[in-house]
């Protein structure tokens, strides 16, 4: 199941493994057991998120592969 991150006013963010159906009802903050709203957050590019910049290979973040692959 996904992870989705949620903000409590009192306690701060936390994290929740849900099923996407459910990602945008509120979640019981897991310290005050307030509700709290899902945060909406950018997904992380996966050659950044690796540490593969795109100045390393002119990919723009294309994962290096050590191997022949059937991906690129």
């Amino acid at each position: 199941m996904p992870l989705y991150t949620f903000l409590c006013d009192d306690c701060g963010p936390f994290d929740v493994s849900r099923r996407i159906a459910d990602r945008d009802a509120p979640a019981a903050c897991p310290t005050c057991e307030a509700d709290a709203a899902r945060v909406m957050t950018s997904p992380r590019l996966l050659g950044m998120a690796n540490g593969n910049a795109a100045s390393q290979d002119g990919g723009y973040g294309r994962l290096r592969h050590a191997g022949a692959c059937s991906c690129c």
